[in-house]
């Protein structure tokens, strides 16, 4: 065996000889391994929630959204689409005309506001996310399709009759010229597992849409397109911008949720540098065992000196310490790391309020480099800190570790 890594075991892991020390390693253990499974599951979390809303959004919102200045109606929109798929070439994927109006949604003694959206019958095919929990998609003239949140909190199911009061022409104020009232039968229920959709949304055909709020057959109020590729998503909204006339104005999906995605770019700032210092604390122990060890076997390396040890071989010897507590508690950190994600994700054991953190499951993106930079980090961190405790452990006179009583 390497006398190194004898004389390492002597004094580190002699067990039954100083259960102190063994307390005291297992501490820092336990504070590495605390440290790092913190660290690694605030940026899987913080990932995944970014994934899984720019998946969501770019499939319910689309990619990109056409909508007209002043809230004008869009014109002549299969025209305008095909010219669209000729401007963006391959990365043109899909597009849906839709009219989006605010009506006032009312059932039995619930009265609210929501958005009624009226869609083409191939619309709920191509929204993987937007899910029929109920009943079926299939609008006619006098059906609705409207969200879980909305249905429980008005009491409603398959059957109900809801009623839309709604104004017309771009109105503000209601009376029996510019607006209108309407009942639908509720044929359809979907679930999204975002509050934005959920609880705001109602869909009905897209013709009955245009008769009730007078719009023209073949215009729009909202051209939603998917794309291939986001890759460089704010040039081709720039790029569109400056091909389309009048009336039409370009958003992309992270313009729409700017706040949503600010909110996230916020969260994951402070947390590496918070949770890092989890890490660094717990690093601070390995300072104080090796510095216990030190006055403990003083005598021992002033022996170990006097008889010939070079002062690089007594470093080592403390370094292997701070390299063997680094690699065991950061290993530690990723295994229990990963168990508490697989509990979580099989039995979701906590859940999200939809309506404040837009998702109702914790989600989890991991990516093998988050977890080979934080274990990097974590051993090369506890390295260092056994260096100072292991220099001053090289720095004791063989003659005065002797005489030490």
């Amino acid at each position: 065996m390497n006398f190194t890594f004898y004389l390492f075991k002597r004094f580190f892991r002699n067990n039954g000889v100083s259960s102190r020390k063994n307390v005291f390693s297992a501490i820092v253990i336990s504070g590495i391994a605390i440290g790092v499974t913190a660290l690694l599951i605030a940026l899987s979390v913080l990932g995944g929630f970014k994934k899984v809303l720019a998946a969501k959004l770019s499939d319910l919102d689309s990619h990109l959204q056409l909508i007209g200045f002043s809230d004008n109606n869009l014109p002549y929109v299969n025209e305008n689409i095909a010219d669209i798929s000729k401007l963006l070439g391959s990365n043109f994927k899909s597009a849906d005309a839709s009219v989006v109006k605010s009506v006032i949604i009312s059932f039995g003694d619930f009265n609210d506001g929501v958005s009624v959206k009226g869609v083409d019958k191939n619309y709920f095919g191509n929204k993987t996310s937007l899910k029929i929990v109920t009943g079926s998609p299939d609008l006619q003239e006098r059906s609705v399709v409207i969200g879980k949140n909305l249905a429980f909190k008005m009491g409603a199911v398959i059957g109900s009759k809801i009623t839309l009061f709604y104004l017309a022409n771009n109105s503000t104020e209601f009376n029996i010229e510019n607006g209108g009232i309407e009942q639908f039968t509720v044929t359809g229920i979907f679930e999204t597992g975002m509050s934005k959709y959920d609880d705001n949304f109602v869909y009905i055909n897209i013709n009955r849409a245009r008769e009730l709020f007078n719009i023209p057959a073949g215009f729009a109020s909202v051209i939603e397109i998917k794309l291939n590729s986001v890759a460089g998503i704010d040039s081709i909204t720039q790029y569109l911008q400056d091909e389309l006339s009048y009336p039409y104005y370009v958003r992309n999906v992270y313009e729409l949720n700017r706040s949503i995605f600010t909110w996230i770019e916020l969260q994951q700032k402070p947390i590496p540098i918070i949770l890092g210092l989890i890490t660094l604390v717990a690093a601070f122990n390995i300072i104080s065992t090796i510095l216990m060890t030190v006055l403990e076997k003083t005598r021992r390396i002033g022996i170990l000196r006097a008889l010939g040890m070079k002062r690089k071989r007594v470093l080592n010897i403390f370094l292997l310490f701070g390299t063997y507590h680094g690699i065991v508690g950061t290993l530690l950190g990723n295994v229990l790391a990963l168990v508490l994600i697989f509990i979580q994700t099989t039995f979701n054991v906590i859940k999200l309020p939809s309506s404040i953190y837009f998702i109702s499951e914790v989600p989890f993106d991991l990516r093998l480099e988050i977890f080979l930079l934080v274990s990097g980090i974590s051993i090369a961190l506890n390295i260092l800190m056994s260096l100072v405790p292991s220099f001053s452990a090289t720095r004791i006179s063989p003659l005065s570790a002797i005489r030490f009583k």
